[in-house]
Order: C-alpha cells, then sequence, then structure tokens
C-alpha cells in the first residue's frame, strides 16, 4: 500500500500523471488513512485533483476530502493573516522577527498546493532590533504571558518559549532556531545560524528564512524530532520543496560553477553552494542523516537527482522511512510510546533515553548527547539560567 501512496504524493507534487492501477474502495480508505496520518490529507487531495477520472476515489472518500481541502485552505489563510500580526506586534515592541519552518515553507511550493499544506502553529524567531540577549526575548515573553494572567503556564525551553500573543493560534518565540544535544557541534550550529539568520526575504507580509539556511535548519528540525516526538512526512514534503527551491536559485547565478565554495546573495552575505553544504553537514556530523532523508525523498517524492545535496544511504534511508511510516506525523500514532496522558516524569526519562539508545547506531554523535543534555536542561530552566 505504501507504494500507491507514494505515488499519489508524486502526482500530487507533479512527479508524476497517474497511479500504476486503478483502487478498490478498501484501497482508498486506506489511503485515506496513510494520508491523514502524515498530516498529508490536503496535499494529497491536490494529487486526487490531478488524476484521470477512471482513477478516482469513489464518492463518500472524495467528499470527505473536499471538506479536508477546504479546512486546510481556511486554515492557511487564518495562519499567514496571523504570521502578519504576530510580526507586527514584535515589531512595536522592539523585535525584529522571522517566521520558521510551517507558514514560511508556502513560498516554496507550487501555487496550486500552497492552500493544501497541513498548518500547525506559528513559530517565531525573535530578536532585540538594539543589542542582543535570549534575556531580554525572554523576559519579554513573560511580560505578555503575566499580562493574560498565564504566567504560571509559561515554560522557558532552550530554544523556544511558548507566548500566548493570540487567542486563536498558538505562538512559539525561539530565542534560537534549532539546537544539537552534542554541545560541540551545537557550538558550530548556532555560529551557522547567527551568520544567516538575520537574511530574510519577504513573503506574504511577513519575513521568512532564506533557502540556504533552511537547507540546514528544516534538517536539523527533522533530527531534532527524530530525538523527540517523532518525524513524518510533511515535515519531509517542506524539506523537498526547500531543496527544489535551493536549487532553482543556484541556477540562476550565471557565474555559478560546480568548482566555486560560495557565491553572494542580495545580502552581500555568502550563499552556500551545494559543496558547501556538504561541508557544513559533515562538520555538524549530519550527514548521515542527510544521506538518509535523499534516500527517502527519492523514493517517496522521486525527486530528480541534481536537486540531492548528498547521495542517498539506502540502508540509512530505509531505517528513517520506516520510523516515518510507523510514528506518522510528530509520532502521533507510535504505540511503542504507551501511555503519555498519564506518564510520570521518570517514565518519560526513560522512555526518552530509551529511544537515545536505540539510535546510537544510526546516530552516535546526538544519542550519547541527548540524555546528557536533558540532565543540563532541567538545570538550565530550574536555576534559569538564561538570565546569564
Amino acid at each position: 500500500m505504501n507504494g500507491l501512496f507514494f505515488e499519489l504524493l508524486q502526482v500530487a507534487i507533479g512527479n508524476r500523471k497517474s497511479l500504476t492501477r486503478q483502487l478498490s474502495d478498501d484501497e482508498w480508505a486506506s489511503l485515506y488513512s496513510e494520508c491523514e496520518k502524515q498530516a498529508l490529507l490536503g496535499v494529497a487531495f491536490a494529487g486526487v485533483e490531478r488524476l484521470p477520472k477512471e482513477q478516482c476515489p469513489p464518492f463518500d472518500v472524495l467528499a470527505e476530502w473536499v471538506h479536508d481541502a477546504q479546512v486546510a485552505k481556511e486554515r492557511n489563510e487564518l495562519l499567514n493573516k496571523r504570521c502578519c500580526e504576530v510580526c507586527e506586534i514584535l515589531d512595536r515592541d522592539g523585535f525584529n522577527s522571522c517566521i520558521l519552518k510551517g507558514q514560511s515553507n508556502l513560498a516554496n511550493y507550487p501555487e496550486y498546493l500552497k492552500d493544501y499544506r497541513t498548518a500547525g502553529d506559528i513559530d517565531v524567531l525573535c530578536w532585540p532590533k538594539k543589542g542582543k540577549g535570549i534575556r531580554k526575548v525572554v523576559e519579554y515573553a513573560k511580560s505578555i504571558a503575566k499580562s493574560k494572567g498565564v504566567l504560571d503556564r509559561i515554560e522557558v525551553r532552550y530554544h523556544h518559549v511558548d507566548v500566548p500573543m493570540l487567542d486563536d493560534v498558538p505562538v512559539e518565540v525561539h530565542l534560537r532556531p534549532m539546537l544539537l544535544s552534542n554541545p560541540f557541534f551545537n557550538s558550530r550550529l548556532q555560529k551557522i545560524f547567527a551568520y544567516y539568520g538575520d537574511s530574510t526575504t519577504c513573503f506574504e507580509g511577513f519575513n521568512i528564512p532564506t533557502n540556504i539556511f533552511n537547507s540546514i535548519y528544516q534538517l536539523v528540525h527533522i533530527y531534532h524530532h527524530l530525538f523527540e516526538e517523532g518525524v513524518g512526512l510533511r515535515q519531509l514534503l517542506d524539506y523537498y520543496f526547500v531543496l527544489c527551491s535551493l536549487f532553482m536559485e543556484q541556477r540562476k547565478h550565471a557565474n555559478y560553477t560546480s568548482s566555486m565554495a560560495m557565491f553572494e546573495d542580495g545580502f552581500k552575505k555568502s550563499v552556500m553552494s551545494k559543496e558547501q553544504i556538504q561541508y557544513q553537514l559533515k562538520r555538524l556530523h549530519l550527514d548521515r542523516l542527510a544521506a538518509a532523508v535523499m534516500y527517502v525523498l527519492q523514493t517517496v517524492f522521486d525527486m530528480p537527482d541534481e536537486y540531492l545535496i548528498l547521495e542517498p544511504d539506502k540502508k540509512e534511508g530505509e531505517f528513517l522511512l520506516s520510523e516515518i511510516m510507523l510514528a506518522g506525523n510528530f509520532g502521533k500514532y507510535d504505540k511503542r510510546k504507551g501511555d503519555l496522558l498519564n506518564e510520570s516524569p521518570l517514565h518519560k526519562f526513560v522512555r526518552k533515553s530509551h529511544n537515545s539508545i536505540r539510535l546510537v547506531a544510526h546516530y552516535p554523535h546526538e544519542a550519547l548527547w541527548e540524555p546528557i543534555f536533558r540532565l543540563y536542561h532541567w538545570f538550565w530552566r530550574k536555576f534559569e539560567l538564561w538570565r546569564w
């Protein structure tokens, strides 16, 4: 069934014109469930719309899909509007901002697919216009929470804090774009983010990162979720379009050759070529994950070879794909987790440690440091080390 599911997604993104065969009603029902599991109902509906008439699903499944597509469209319209409002509020209060992942990914999607991406919450990278300091951002977030009477619910984390800026959409204000548990590689990562983080472009009235930033940032985001809740195909599809857009941008530079390490963008910042991205990924020990992701992108979405940033790794890719198909979007369907609603802090620590141990053979540089970082993170939050 996975093969037919992948075919439908390939039809949706324009890499295939039809399925290899017609499906039975039961197969369509199963396909619909898989799309729901991976938070790709809207995108898959775009594929259904492109199918030959004789391959279309039965009316009851199609009617449900039409409803889901309309819900996705309305949610995207709302989120785009709220992203503008959040950035306007931050600008008024003395902060620069940039919308991360989520709605910013729509800039890379084809026009006919923009409305169909499943939207979530708002992630916004925030930094003071005058001076620097995570402390200032955290204190700002706490002041908003206090004004709304929910200060006791605010939980400051190493890279973000939930801020009740809006009534109808959750907002995560990022102190840092993302992190690695390994402190040595995390230091390198933050330097890359610091260099490229303020090179933004405007989309739908709000600032978004460049694709060169996203080529590393969104890969780290996938890595982070693999160790945390779980990662789904929605995140992989976002990364697919990041690499597609990046490739097209690089082709536009007439003086770009494969022997060049860097070239400049409109911000006079160095923009990494494919070779330079590979170099940075190796320095961060993300090359194994990247090679696995390349395999998934080719297997699931039939990504052309020229868009790949590394050679695919079949063995690692099959492992990553099995994790994705088992766990679903944000790992919501992963039965290995047990009962999370009644989970004690000790059980949570043991569960996450077990997951890290399970991943040691694949990603030792992150897996061995992950439990140590969690312990450090507890002290960081307990003693409010962000104040220092």
